[in-house]
């Protein structure tokens, strides 16, 4: 060994999680280990590196106990640390009005509550996961659903198939 102490890379994704007051140091979890047993089966990593999760409907339902919460944030490495929102829902016309709604909290909260979080987005919105639903998944009906045809086309399918993380957005 050169005695050269080796310095552990910073990780931005983590210091955001740690630095969001509401959120607090117990909130980050290494990996995507604050996903809930169900949906840790959905949502895998793949090549791209994870800087760390947060669960934020159970961080953040003592702060905001009647409110509409997003489920998480997944911190990725790409070019630069980036955090991403995942909102884990079935595609139905039924969920629309709720899944905007808690896009509607998503944004408040990371704008005016979660600074440090919302400086990691990379096009200052949140990004939802983009895929391909798995055939046969339901589809929001032409001229049936006004509402549900306002969630983005990337928000939309069913998550039973799996998601790859690398394959979120880019």
């Amino acid at each position: 060994m050169s005695g050269k102490k080796r310095r552990k890379a910073s990780n931005s994704f983590r210091q955001a999680v740690q630095n969001t007051h509401e959120l607090g140091e117990d909130a980050y979890c290494s990996g995507l280990r604050a996903l809930t047993d169900s949906d840790s089966r959905r949502i895998v990593s793949g090549k791209v590196p994870i800087l760390g999760s947060v669960n934020l409907d159970a961080a953040l339902r003592q702060h905001y106990p009647n409110d509409a919460r997003w489920d998480y944030g997944i911190g990725i490495q790409k070019s630069k640390p980036w955090a991403l929102w995942v909102e884990v829902h079935p595609a139905k016309t039924s969920n629309a009005d709720e899944v905007l709604k808690k896009l509607t909290w998503l944004k408040d909260w990371l704008a005016h509550s979660a600074q440090p979080l919302h400086a990691l987005i990379p096009t200052a919105r949140p990004e939802f996961i983009n895929y391909p639903p798995p055939a046969g998944s339901p589809r929001f009906a032409r001229g049936t659903a006004p509402r549900a045809r306002s969630v983005p086309p990337a928000g939309r399918g069913n998550l039973k198939e799996g998601v790859l993380v690398d394959s979120c957005f880019l």
